[in-house]
């Protein structure tokens, strides 16, 4: 259907691509890997049309329809609703429809084939299906009528996403199509892609899916894209036993070679054998001197704790979190143990996050006690910057700070594991991209003693090959983890025990991952039954009931413009102070001119700051509360 002939791309002096050939048939069901900055992105675009190679063909089988999803800058045609941009999703029944309608009064016969076409097609089933695929990626009932601008960029995605899968394209090519998904979204485009009837090409970090729906897997490496007849796992596996066989070739080929020279020149100048010696001779001249091959290296480093720890870690005991009126947790206890590696699993705006901030240090519960062995380190890690790093440090810097007596294969092994350049580590913070920054914090965590560490989402920012690399380095850890990840696979993989935290309450989970998200479905399914309820018994109610309702709802709405009002003044003093302590730092850069009222006055910016942002955070939680409450009064 699809087929690419020595496709060339490069971006300035930097060669992405270098002769790629790419063949898409009916068939095809191909997941691409590579580490980040191999070209995936930029084949996917080249394979869609969007970006044009600088050499090389592209034959498009006619009539082929093919539906793209970029990893980033979604673009719609228009900013209709939501349900209206997906009413339009299946061009085909879209057309079929504006026909009809025309037809009806106009000409009865031409509106009876039309009325069959529609049938065939499963025009009448089509609703039910647009249903079905918004309550599967997360979508409500009342954002069926909001425009795709009010929609976030990471929604607007799975808008994408949505309106992909209802085209029904011949091809479907999907950038990343996990990244903003839940547990429930991911298992249900898992079932979807095995059941769909045309090819796709999937470039992802989510090793589950890649496993659940490819057959084949293409690895990008160095401009060349070399395709193994598996799915992600097993093409590991066939990986490693192709450079092994590559490598035993190259050493016996070596050792061959060796053998016959030194044989000729033992044997050369003797009458006796020199015939021999020269025999040898020639079949050394037949034997070509192989290339050595390149064997991948995968980064490999440890996570140091002390050699001895204590049995318990941390306990925590009736924690109480509440944001507003909103009870967050309620009653949290928990145990950790040396070597456990606690995954905390839960629904979206459950209160992981914040549970791991308070397990942390860095936010103190309303009600409860924390208890932290006095002889241990932990290690934090967050999507939010908890702390401050300076603009103009480097991370060369920032590494020296943390680890004095570093050694250069230490400093390479960190490098390599969190995929950043030479040049990058020399790079001043401000000018690192926003996946380079949390590299950077990564590197920072991982390259002290830790002995219990609390990671939020940590792998959103790696490639394949890193992620693997901390996946060695964590199980090997002595120390204690907790963590919360989207990455079903990584959970799997390092998890000892589950915990689930659900309206408030965190209990030990005794089910696999399967069991959590059979669980998160009935809840869904609970929810919405719950709901379809709540509306036929308001068909029901009285008048005094649904004023009240509307009181409430007002009520409402003018506490999240007082809370809008709020944040936009917080954000304004944060802006303020923030400008202060840049100012702050460039009189930093003369020390000899600076006095005991600069210092003083620093410290003063720096943890009112510090609060600033811990306010800012408590009102938009308070406020995501409250909008959450609201859609929840708007639906009864």
């Amino acid at each position: 259907m699809i087929q690419l002939y020595g496709i060339y791309k490069s971006f300035g002096a930097r060669s992405i691509l270098e002769g790629v050939d790419l063949f898409i048939d009916k068939n095809t069901r191909l997941g691409i890997v590579g580490k980040n900055g191999t070209g995936k992105s930029t084949l996917l675009s080249i394979t869609a049309g969007i970006l044009k190679p600088d050499d090389g063909k592209i034959v498009v089988q006619e009539g082929i329809k093919i539906g793209y999803l970029p990893q980033k800058d979604v673009v719609f045609e228009s900013d209709t609703t939501l349900i209206e941009t997906l009413r339009k999703a299946n061009t085909l029944l879209f057309k079929l429809e504006k026909d009809m309608e025309k037809a009806e009064n106009e000409d009865p016969i031409k509106y009876a084939k039309l009325l069959d076409e529609y049938r065939i097609h499963g025009g009448y089933e089509y609703d039910a299906k647009i249903a079905k695929v918004m309550k599967k990626l997360g979508f409500s009932e009342e954002d069926r009528e909001k425009k795709i601008s009010e929609f976030s960029g990471g929604w607007q995605k799975r808008i994408k996403l949505a309106e992909l899968l209802l085209m029904e394209p011949d091809v479907l090519l999907l950038d990343e199509p996990t990244n903003n998904l839940d547990a429930i979204g991911i298992s249900w485009l898992v079932e979807y892609l095995k059941e769909f009837k045309g090819s796709y090409i999937i470039v992802s970090h989510d090793r589950y899916l890649l496993d659940a729906v490819t057959s084949h897997t293409g690895e990008l490496k160095k401009g060349k894209l070399k395709i193994y007849t598996a799915p992600y796992s097993k093409f590991i596996e066939m990986k490693e036993e192709e450079e092994r066989l590559a490598q035993k070739k190259y050493e016996e080929t070596i050792a061959l070679i060796q053998r016959y020279r030194r044989y000729i020149e033992r044997n050369r100048y003797d009458k006796k054998t020199a015939g021999r010696a020269k025999a040898r001779e020639k079949m050394l001249e037949r034997i070509a001197i192989p290339e050595k091959p390149e064997i991948e290296e995968y980064p490999e480093f440890r996570i140091y704790s002390k050699d001895h720890l204590p049995t318990e870690l941390l306990r925590a005991e009736n924690i109480h979190m509440s944001f507003g009126e909103n009870m967050v947790l309620c009653g949290v206890n928990l145990i950790v143990r040396m070597g456990e590696k606690i995954a905390i699993l839960g629904e979206n705006g459950s209160g992981k996050s914040t549970l791991l901030r308070i397990l942390a240090g860095k936010l103190t519960p309303q009600k409860g006690t924390l208890h932290v062995n006095p002889s241990i380190e932990i290690g934090y890690y967050s999507q939010i910057e908890e702390e401050e790093i300076q603009e103009n440090i480097t991370p060369w810097e920032l590494l020296l700070r943390e680890r004095e007596n570093i050694t250069y294969k230490e400093l390479f092994t960190l490098l390599a594991t969190f995929d950043l350049s030479e040049e990058k580590i020399e790079t001043p913070f401000f000018k690192l991209s926003g996946g380079e920054k949390q590299r950077t914090r990564l590197m920072l965590l991982f390259s002290k003693q830790r002995d219990l560490l609390i990671l939020d989402e940590v792998t959103n920012h790696l490639d394949l090959y890193s992620r693997e690399a901390l996946e060695r380095a964590l199980l090997s850890y002595r120390g204690g983890i907790i963590f919360v990840s989207h990455d079903r696979y990584f959970t799997e993989k390092i998890k000892t025990h589950y915990y689930l935290l659900k309206d408030g309450k965190l209990s030990y989970f005794t089910g696999d991952y399967d069991d959590f998200v059979r669980l998160l479905e009935k809840s869904k399914e609970q929810q919405y039954a719950q709901r379809i309820t709540t509306e036929k018994q308001h068909s029901k109610d009285d008048y005094f009931h649904f004023k009240e309702l509307k009181k409430k709802e007002r009520r409402l709405r003018r506490k999240i413009e007082r809370k809008i009002d709020e944040l936009e003044k917080l954000e304004s003093m944060i802006e303020e102070y923030e400008q202060r302590e840049k100012e702050m730092l460039k009189k930093f850069e003369n020390p000899e001119e600076l006095t005991d009222e600069d210092y003083t006055e620093y410290e003063t910016i720096k943890n009112t700051l510090k609060d600033l942002y811990r306010k800012w955070e408590e009102v938009t939680i308070e406020m995501e509360k409250l909008e959450k409450e609201l859609k929840e009064i708007v639906s009864e």
